[in-house]
């Protein structure tokens, strides 16, 4: 399977952090974005305690500016 890192908004709760917890259980890398940091944090801890890779970044998807940082 080829690995690649995969941009999960809403990643803080429900579909958003399971589906990025699946993604990384499958080797994916996962960025997971949210307007609630602390809950992107939270999503990318459990997938690097589980040996996966994540990040966490702060995200409003009705932003442009937003938008245009994560270029």
């Amino acid at each position: 399977m080829l690995k690649r890192e995969v941009l999960i908004t809403g990643a803080a709760s429900g579909l958003g952090r399971g589906l990025s917890i699946c993604l990384a259980q499958e080797g994916h890398s996962i960025v997971a974005a949210d307007i609630k940091l602390e809950g992107a944090q939270e999503t990318a801890s459990q997938i690097k305690a589980s040996g996966g890779e994540a990040e966490a970044y702060t995200l409003d998807v009705t932003s442009e500016q937003d938008i245009q940082r994560l270029r």
